[in-house]
């Protein structure tokens, strides 16, 4: 099968711009597993990004 991401970028309500952040949600866990694996640490454009399993507000419960 083949993996399917939803991607969401978060942008600001009243500028319309990016937040600095964004949600992927993969369609198997090793998907995830593999972005996480493969992705932090790189540079993406003139940044270095963080890439890790949300957790939700409050977090682990």
């Amino acid at each position: 099968m083949h993996q399917k991401y939803i991607v969401q970028i978060m942008v600001g309500k009243d500028t319309g711009r990016p937040c600095g952040f964004g949600f992927i949600t993969c369609s198997y866990r090793r998907g995830a597993d593999d972005a996480i694996k493969h992705m932090h640490g790189r540079e993406l454009g003139d940044r270095v990004i963080s890439v890790n399993k949300a957790e939700p507000k409050g977090g682990v419960r």
